[in-house]
């Protein structure tokens, strides 16, 4: 990583997915019908999280592709902040 000592601790972890997978669902697969696979990967060091995402057309047709993610942090509630009316404690 750039501008990181070359012995600080990190952890990286790489999640695939691929339409090539044993065992794979076919009523699964019936949903999108085109080669791909998917590497989702998350990198922890001492002061950051860092995550990739990388999808590859293995189809001779093409297809769109969009990416969406969605943080899952508690996080304290900070009192200058009102809440949304439809969010309760805990959030």
């Amino acid at each position: 990583m750039v501008g990181r000592a070359a012995n600080e601790p990190t952890v990286k972890l790489d999640f695939g997915l691929s339409s090539a997978a044993p065992g794979l669902d076919p009523n699964a697969a019936a949903h999108w019908p085109f080669k791909f696979n998917l590497i989702y990967s998350v990198t922890l060091n001492r002061d950051s999280l860092t995550t990739s995402i990388v999808a590859t057309n293995d189809d001779s047709a093409p297809f769109d592709c969009q990416v969406l993610l969605h943080t899952y942090l508690r996080v304290k509630v900070l009192p200058d902040l009102s809440p949304l009316p439809h969010l309760q404690p805990p959030y």
